[in-house]
């Protein structure tokens, strides 16, 4: 149901990017939520939420998710690192 829902409000933002403005805040907060999901459907609904974001508003929305998507990125990689050096550690 959620994967349905990321992807019908990004739609929504698509054609309607005036009228959806002001829900931007909270819907960037859940789709970047929803890219944590263990299900891979509401991981791809938010991705392609977020893109049609960014074909909506262009720069603007580039400048809210690339960042977060960056610092997800390095997150990421540290975990893996950290996970890396206790297992070589024991």
């Amino acid at each position: 149901m959620r994967d349905a829902a990321c992807l019908a409000c990004g739609k929504f933002v698509l054609a309607y990017p005036a009228e959806a403005r002001e829900a931007l805040p909270r819907l960037y907060e859940r789709w970047f939520d929803h890219l944590t999901e263990n299900i891979p459907s509401v991981r791809a609904g938010a991705a392609a939420s977020l893109a049609c974001a960014a074909q909506a508003y262009g720069r603007e929305a580039l400048d809210v998710i690339l960042p977060r998507l960056r610092c997800a990125r390095d997150a990421a990689h540290l975990l893996r690192f950290q996970r890396a050096t206790i297992w070589s550690r024991l």
